[in-house]
């Protein structure tokens, strides 16, 4: 997940940058539309009727777009049989990412493909891209954990199981995010009540002793 600071820096990038041959104005938009709502690292769905709308042409006009960008590497737009497609960037492949790119450290992948294989005992399929994702969302955890992929790793499996957070912690590091100081709150609270009950049973120990 970027911050809007990050965010209006990469947008003023791609927009002062120089452009593949064959990019017209319509593909800008549509991209600066994905970098403000973060489509780096979280799919987006917009259908081409809404985006036809917003920017005042029509919906064939909106899916050429769509092709030249994916053609060019910046667009990842699996389609969903009876919905509209799940729009998101392929930051690694847009030059103006660079700041974003390089947050994701060993230490963020290595933590977004353990996500993945935790998940696997209660999903087995993936969007494509979805795993390149998960990198930018990891990287930011691991930033709110000052580098401790243990401490993140053990925050992440804790949402997972816990009741209020398991849905949305299941679905993406995006998700599980979104849900950060809550998770924080509940994880102090269990490490508090796991330190009760210690205290209790050393006391009751000494009781007995």
């Amino acid at each position: 997940m970027n911050d809007d600071a990050t965010t209006l820096q990469i947008e003023r990038k791609f927009l002062g940058s120089e452009k593949p041959s064959g990019i017209v104005p319509i593909d800008i938009l549509q991209i600066v539309y994905l970098m403000t709502w973060k489509g780096e690292d979280h799919p987006l769905f917009p259908s081409q009727q809404t985006f036809a709308r917003m920017f005042g042409v029509d919906a064939k006009t909106i899916q050429r777009s769509q092709q030249r960008l994916e053609k060019a590497g910046w667009l990842s737009r699996p389609q969903r049989r009876g919905k509209t497609n799940a729009l998101s960037l392929r930051y690694e492949n847009i030059p103006a990412e660079y700041s974003l790119q390089a947050k994701i450290t060993p230490h963020a992948k290595q933590l977004a493909l353990w996500y993945k294989q935790t998940l696997l005992r209660y999903r087995k399929k993936f969007p494509a891209q979805w795993l390149s994702q998960q990198f930018v969302s990891a990287s930011r955890i691991l930033e709110m954990c000052s580098g401790d992929v243990e401490l993140a790793r053990k925050l992440i499996g804790f949402a997972m199981a816990h009741p209020r957070h398991y849905k949305r912690s299941r679905q993406s590091l995006y998700n599980l995010f979104g849900r950060w100081d809550h998770i924080l709150k509940d994880y102090s609270e269990f490490l508090e009540a796991l330190e009760r009950e210690r205290q209790v049973k050393e006391a009751r120990e000494e009781v007995t002793a």
